[in-house]
């Protein structure tokens, strides 16, 4: 069977290294193939669209770019986008929805926090 494509969109920094230490990134690597941002800056457009065209999931996080209709135009295999930090907004595109790919978000995860220090 072959392994999934994940394409980690995130940037190459400080947020990427926090959400995926050494032994989160190979376990994700263990998992499939993936291709990581190898920029210290989001993707531009046509590379953004190309990395989706091999891409069965993607990884993005705080200040990635939006999934729009240019982005997904050959994104076919893309069935799961995972966002690690809470509210997709930003992100997501009613485009994304309508090639029915499934997003998941960390936003269960962060809404106590987040709820505590509004509090706070």
């Amino acid at each position: 069977m072959q392994k999934p494509h994940v394409a980690v969109l995130m940037p190459d920094n400080k947020v990427r290294a926090a959400f995926f230490p050494p032994e989160a990134r190979e376990a994700l690597v263990d998992f499939g193939t993936v291709f990581w941002n190898p920029s210290s800056e989001n993707l531009a457009p046509e590379a953004l669209a190309e990395t989706l065209a091999q891409a069965d999931a993607c990884v993005t996080g705080w200040g990635c770019p939006m999934l729009d209709a240019t982005a997904l135009a050959r994104a076919n295999r893309l069935r799961l986008m995972l966002h690690t930090g809470g509210s997709v907004a930003p992100y997501v595109s009613d485009a994304l929805y309508d090639q029915d790919i499934r997003v998941i978000s960390g936003n269960a995860l962060y809404a106590e926090s987040v709820a505590e220090g509004t509090l706070a």
